[in-house]
């Protein structure tokens, strides 16, 4: 018997499994480019088959053109993540779906936890092409009164980037 909810989870297992081609398809596509530009060749590169081994637990398409363009300065190892499966397995777990939105906003960090446990903020920087006026305003006024701040109590920090 079909159900509602035996057709919305089908619905959803393709969106994610349609998801985790089109990841595969991108970084596959992006690092064949650049492997091409590095003057790289297309064949297999030492370590490339237990690569393979390794992370073909994830999906039966293991992209290799990352681990050819990364081992070529780290040298053959199969820990490598590939960066599809990175993308739609590993970031999935640690930063599960419904929380994405919020967790994805990183001026939302200092909402989240106590001053002290927190790495100096000394700029932040929203994308103001998709910030709303009063977010972007928040965060020039905050980095304005923060630079003060440093002026004020650390002039040391600053560092002179002219020649």
């Amino acid at each position: 018997m079909i159900t509602r909810q035996s057709v919305k989870s089908a619905i959803l297992d393709n969106v994610e499994r349609l998801r985790k081609w089109n990841c595969y398809k991108f970084y596959s596509r992006q690092f064949k480019k650049y492997c091409y530009m590095h003057g790289m060749a297309s064949s297999l590169v030492e370590g490339e088959e237990e690569y393979v081994r390794k992370w073909s637990v994830f999906t039966p398409r293991v992209e290799r053109w990352s681990y050819r363009l990364f081992s070529r300065y780290m040298g053959p190892d199969a820990d490598i993540i590939p960066e599809d499966i990175g993308h739609t397995w590993i970031e999935d777990t640690l930063n599960p779906r419904r929380y994405r939105d919020y967790y994805s906003d990183k001026n939302a960090f200092d909402d989240l936890s106590r001053e002290e446990t927190m790495p100096v903020t000394v700029f932040r920087r929203v994308g103001i092409s998709r910030a709303k006026a009063d977010t972007a305003l928040t965060s020039l006024v905050y980095n304005i009164c923060r630079f003060c701040q440093i002026v004020k109590y650390h002039g040391d920090w600053l560092v002179s980037c002219g020649g």
